[in-house]
């Protein structure tokens, strides 16, 4: 009888143990980046960056294209979407970045594998990409151009250039007649190189570029570290970058590199 006692005893307490955990999950997510509204049922408030809540909560998306990039205590982030369940979420682990570009695209076959690819994601307003000037010459007379639809108008705009360097600018892009326009205003991008003296223009590739708003950058990726101080600075380094990749996208390798020195490095 002692001995059937005792044994109940420990299963009890073992199953109880269980039961305490599973009802009581540990696992809390802090939002690092949102799109769209989401909203916790628990508190019936809007989440934002640096946001928590748990993973028994239930989560209601005013759209399935919502999305939240979050990172748990023990530093893991995961992109949050729309899910048809109890909870109304399910989480996916943050992607490893893959950059598929190409190296300095030293002709005009490499800019269109560069550009054509997918969207490029631009950090600090301004890309800048180094070419060969030989094979694709720029000068007073040879030069590149974006071509795009504003207002059921075509406009053309000139690129600036240093020397081997192609440099596509926010401001100078989506500027006409002197006065900025809206980026998500124009449609049908192109990038051309035209050739003034044979008075030729050559199609180069679609132009897809996001220019990141880079105060809600700085906001989303200081959170970030916020919750993973604990971690040496490669490893920071390396999930800051799964962020972005996971969150916006491929970007230019060069441009990131540049912008996370100027913010975070120095």
């Amino acid at each position: 009888m002692k001995f059937t006692l005792f044994a109940f005893l420990f299963f009890f307490d073992f199953a109880t143990t269980k039961l305490v955990y599973a009802i009581n999950p540990a696992t809390t997510y802090t939002v690092i980046a949102i799109r769209g509204a989401v909203k916790n049922a628990g508190n019936g408030l809007l989440l934002r960056t640096r946001s928590r809540f748990n993973q028994e909560d239930r989560l209601y998306f005013s759209s399935p294209k919502d999305k939240l990039l979050v990172v748990n205590e023990l530093g893991q982030t995961f992109l949050c979407l729309y899910a048809d369940t109890n909870k109304g979420f399910q989480l996916h682990p943050s992607k490893t970045p893959q950059n598929t570009r190409p190296g300095a695209p030293l002709n005009f076959l490499a800019l269109n594998q560069y550009f054509s690819i997918d969207t490029i994601y631009v950090f600090d307003n301004q890309l800048e990409v180094i070419t060969n000037s030989v094979e694709c010459p720029m000068n007073k007379e040879q030069f590149f151009y974006v071509q795009f639809k504003w207002k059921d108008k075509m406009v053309n705009k000139k690129l600036s250039f240093n020397g081997d360097t192609l440099l596509i600018s926010r401001e100078d892009l989506y500027q006409v007649k002197g006065q900025q326009i809206e980026e998500g205003s124009v449609e049908n991008q192109a990038l051309l190189h035209y050739d003034l003296p044979r008075q030729v223009s050559l199609p180069i590739s679609d132009l897809k570029l996001v220019f990141l708003n880079t105060d809600q950058l700085t906001e989303e990726i200081s959170t970030l570290l916020d919750t993973i101080d604990k971690f040496d600075k490669e490893t920071q380094y390396n999930k800051i970058e799964a962020f972005i990749f996971t969150y916006y996208g491929r970007t230019d390798e060069a441009n990131f590199e540049k912008w996370l020195t100027k913010h975070f490095r120095e």
